[in-house]
């Protein structure tokens, strides 16, 4: 019930109703509580497309300029090994007389070795070597850490404990140390037994070390996460539906953990050319005919200080594909964390 404002209430600002003193500017009006129509709410609301977790990580992941730039450095190495060969008028074993241990020049952009070989074309395959052993030690890596870690964790019992005995025995045990045992090992008894092996002993004896020593840090990455997921409502569903406890590994955990076993194994890549270019160094690794970059860093080794080009390309080779690694696995890491959303 509604009445008249006198002219004192109005020169106050304020209306009396009954003991209480009301101001006049919250007073409502009839036609704020009107409701709004379509094309008032249509303007009050900011429309935002529907997207999957996947295009909300490929947007973050373009933000991010050093990852982009890093990514970039991947593919050009990548077209550097796989296709320069083809490209260069030189072989990788073809030996040019009279041009033996020349400076970089036109004719040979990154100069010759001791026995007139183009460096720049055997560095090229030395890189198509490193990033091979580097991706096919992650996938090895990948495969039997991510089996053991999804079975160790939701399981439990008695085989999460003999898994993480296993990893605290091969912790407590420096790897490098390890990883040399195996591989002279393995390469002496490839050797013997399949003398004429194609892609060669010593990298078959690498990708076996890894195989055995380096799923530790991938099953217990995955484990953590089954641990974390198996508990979920969704699993609780499945299994109250009858699911099979592979199908539930399969379908429901790791589809929900692929995001950091993604990023575990691209810190793989970087860890396995480092640890491979470290061995041939050493004299360890790839041998010929073969050559990595740490073979021919370690043939460089003699003549470092008359030549130091046959040290510093591929140097500088393993650098870049460190840092390109390891800064693309950050960039990884935060597109794939839903946390880094704005």
């Amino acid at each position: 019930m509604s009445r008249k404002i006198s002219e004192n209430e109005k020169l106050n600002g304020s209306v009396s109703i009954g003991k209480y003193t009301q101001p006049m500017s919250m007073m409502l009006n009839v036609s704020d509580t009107a409701p709004a129509s379509d094309e008032e709410k249509m303007s009050r609301i900011k429309m935002r497309e529907s997207t999957t977790y996947w295009q909300d990580a490929y947007k973050r992941f373009m933000k991010n300029k050093v990852a982009l730039f890093s990514f970039g450095i991947i593919v050009f190495l990548a077209l550097f090994a796989f296709i320069g060969p083809y490209l260069s008028p030189y072989s990788n074993e073809q030996q040019v007389r009279g041009s033996e241990r020349l400076f970089p020049c036109w004719e040979h952009p990154f100069g010759t070795d001791n026995l007139g070989r183009d460096l720049l074309v055997r560095t090229m395959v030395g890189t198509r070597i490193s990033l091979a052993i580097g991706i096919f030690c992650s996938i090895i890596v990948l495969v039997i850490g991510t089996t053991v870690g999804a079975v160790s964790g939701y399981f439990g019992g008695w085989i999460d404990n003999l898994v993480m005995r296993v990893c605290e025995i091969i912790y407590s045990v420096p790897d490098i140390l390890i990883i040399i045992i195996l591989q002279i090992s393995l390469k002496n008894f490839l050797d013997s037994t399949f003398p004429n092996m194609s892609i060669g002993s010593a990298i078959f004896s690498i990708f076996v070390a890894f195989a055995l020593i380096y799923w530790v840090s991938m099953a217990r990455m995955v484990r953590g996460q089954m641990l974390a997921l198996k508990e979920r409502e969704y699993v609780l569903a499945a299994k109250a539906q009858g699911a099979s406890s592979g199908r539930i590994i399969r379908k429901h955990l790791l589809p929900n953990a692929v995001g950091t076993i993604i990023v575990t194994a691209m810190f793989q890549i970087p860890s396995a050319i480092f640890t491979e270019s470290f061995l041939s160094f050493m004299g360890l690794g790839a041998s010929a005919p073969l050559a990595s970059l740490g073979s021919l860093a370690n043939t460089a080794l003699s003549g470092l200080s008359s030549y130091p080009y046959l040290m510093f390309f591929p140097a500088l080779l393993i650098a870049l594909i460190i840092f390109s690694f390891n800064n693309f696995g950050d960039g990884l890491r935060d597109a794939l964390d839903p946390r880094m959303k704005e």
